[in-house]
């Protein structure tokens, strides 16, 4: 009888009341605004990628892929469910042994988080929605790396309906300026912007990527194969802040050379300059003032 008493005690210790269920319940409901199609933004030309949640059981289910010239080079299969008391971001990663899981730490109405301090790389997966935006973020062991996305279809809609698909916000959405030494011109562009470039390898191409809110137009430094750096072609200009003087005074300093200074093109379009950079490409910048 007392075995039968202790075998009852350990049970009903380990079952988990039914307040803690509807919490977690709560929490995933919580999540909805991450539901639908999300398309990646800021890829270079032939790149395509995408997240896509749908609701699966009690949690969700969701996918993620990288296209190259319409050919899928990865996917992941995704979940968010709970187990017990916790939720949890369980990740299935060709090449891994087993799905990884990574816990529910922060919580908003628009942002989530989860971590795995454990785990090697990622330790934390968090994202964040701004309206018809979503951010990704991937961090941990000292390293960051962010994925911007678009909604392209609401819940429930069919992604391949073109009224569905955001209208076009700019004519360019990625620029890249070939590099001959990569990690010099990682350098000359960090001094000259006055911000750190994310360094990254996409099938045996090394990026360098601008600073970006995942907003605007951006691009990257590139150094591959078929990237010869060079002062003919296509001319890009990046930003100079609000005033371009500092970016280019600290041009030569980096082991570049300032071809054109500051030079006011009329008071409604503000200023341009030109100048080498440390690789020989001509590059620009602008500001409105």
């Amino acid at each position: 009888m007392r075995t039968i008493l202790l075998l009852a005690c350990i049970l009903l210790a380990s079952l988990v009341p039914p307040s803690a269920v509807a919490n977690t319940d709560a929490r995933i409901e919580a999540l909805g605004w991450l539901l639908g199609q999300w398309r990646r933004t800021g890829l270079p030309e032939g790149r395509t990628g995408h997240e896509r949640w749908e609701p699966a059981g009690s949690g969700l289910a969701g996918v993620g892929a990288l296209q190259r010239d319409g050919a899928t080079v990865f996917e992941e299969q995704l979940r968010i469910e709970a187990d017990g008391r916790e939720v949890f971001y369980v990740a299935d990663v060709p090449g891994n042994a087993a799905p990884v899981r990574f816990r529910l730490v922060e919580q908003s109405e628009s942002a989530v988080a989860f971590e795995n301090p454990g785990h090697d790389f990622p330790q934390r997966i968090a994202y964040r929605r701004d309206g018809e935006r979503l951010r990704a973020t991937i961090s941990g062991d000292g390293r960051e790396a962010s994925f911007a996305f678009e909604r392209a279809a609401p819940p429930g809609a069919d992604p391949h309906d073109p009224t569905t698909r955001p209208a076009m916000q700019h004519m360019i959405n990625w620029f890249e300026i070939p590099v001959a030494d990569f990690d010099r011109a990682l350098r000359f562009y960090g001094a000259v912007l006055d911000a750190p470039l994310e360094a990254m390898d996409m099938d045996g191409v090394r990026m360098g990527m601008f600073p970006s809110d995942g907003r605007n137009v951006s691009g990257a430094i590139v150094h591959g194969e078929d990237y010869v750096p060079g002062t003919t072609g296509a001319l890009v200009y990046l930003s100079g802040g609000g005033d371009l003087a500092p970016a280019l005074a600290r041009v030569a300093a980096a082991g570049g050379k300032v071809i054109v200074p500051k030079t006011q093109i009329s008071p409604e379009f503000g200023y341009f300059a030109l100048f080498l950079d440390s690789e020989g490409n001509r590059v620009g910048l602008h500001s409105p003032n």
